[in-house]
């Protein structure tokens, strides 16, 4: 199968035929970063289907394009959210990039009793959309409003969840919960801050019958590689990776 030489993210509704001129982020990355000429093709997509295109004109501020042919890649889902601690920026964007990479669908930032960082909710959206644009991936996950954790645990998308808490304190395995994350249509990751959660914080999380602690090893993990550490585990133990839902 043709490599093309570059795949980008744009929310144009695009159909055969369809010229279309890309935004500021795009424009800049196909001029300057990929170097594209007239005539060259791209992969565009808009988190509906995903195209061919090839390149009608260039200058210094401009690009366009026109829609040649679907691609015939389908939507898929996971089933899999990540309710995460908002942690410091550099953490919180390998968390996000890694795990929309894995293929989760939602991200909920969490803003705890211990947390030192601000949530960059425009960056963040930017990193998600770059991770789906290197990863192939169709769907651009839905990154919902940072919430405290009391507004978390209350929620509805966080009791419809089988949870999975990655707590350091217990001995429990992903594998002891094993028939539990097969079963389960909708699986929430939860991951702490660095400081982890309060004693009062975790003291709630033990009182949700929805919420299960699992341990990821004997080390403590920084947030991000928690986060990538359990979302694996949990899509390994759905067979997602071999059986991933195909959305209509």
């Amino acid at each position: 199968m043709k490599r093309h030489k570059a795949r980008i993210y744009q929310s144009d509704d695009m159909y055969i035929g369809a010229n279309i001129k890309l935004d500021i982020r795009n424009t800049y990355y196909c001029i300057k970063v990929m170097r594209l000429k007239c005539g060259d093709q791209i992969v565009i997509f808009n988190d509906i289907n995903e195209w061919i295109a090839s390149l009608l004109s260039i200058s210094k501020r401009e690009v366009l394009l026109q829609i040649k042919k679907p691609t015939g890649k389908k939507n898929v889902s996971n089933g899999v959210s990540l309710f995460i601690s908002v942690v410091k920026e550099k953490s919180m964007k390998i968390a996000l990039r890694q795990c929309v990479e894995l293929g989760v669908d939602n991200i909920i930032p969490v803003l705890t009793e211990y947390n030192v960082a601000m949530f960059n909710a425009q960056r963040s959206a930017m990193h998600i959309i770059e991770a789906c644009e290197q990863s192939g991936r169709l769907s651009i996950p839905k990154l919902l409003q940072a919430t405290t954790f009391l507004e978390l645990i209350n929620s509805t998308i966080f009791n419809k969840h089988t949870v999975i808490w990655c707590y350091e304190h217990v001995k429990k395995t992903m594998t002891k919960v094993n028939s539990i994350i097969e079963s389960s249509e909708q699986i929430g990751v939860l991951i702490g801050p660095e400081a982890g959660f309060s004693n009062t914080e975790a003291s709630m999380l033990k009182q949700k019958k929805n919420v299960i602690e699992v341990g990821l090893g004997s080390n403590i993990l920084r947030a991000d590689t928690a986060a990538t550490t359990a979302l694996s585990c949990v899509l390994f133990l759905k067979k997602q990776w071999q059986e991933p839902k195909v959305l209509e």
